[in-house]
């Protein structure tokens, strides 16, 4: 499991992340640490889950 902004860019750009689950919630923050931050390598992404758990909703990508 990795955390968010530069912690997944290392690891993005080190080809160490398989797969990505990630939580969206029902709240705009507007302000905060970005989860890709700018300058984080393009990757292609495929779906491969989501669903519901309360008021989220998780979705699975597989590189």
């Amino acid at each position: 499991m990795v955390g968010g902004g530069e912690i997944i860019k290392e690891a993005m750009a080190h080809d160490l992340i398989d797969s990505y689950e990630i939580a969206i919630a029902p709240v705009v923050l507007g302000e905060g640490i970005p989860l890709f931050p700018e300058g984080t390598k393009e990757t292609k992404l495929k779906l491969t889950s989501q669903r519901a758990s309360g008021q989220f909703v998780m979705v699975t990508y597989e590189r």
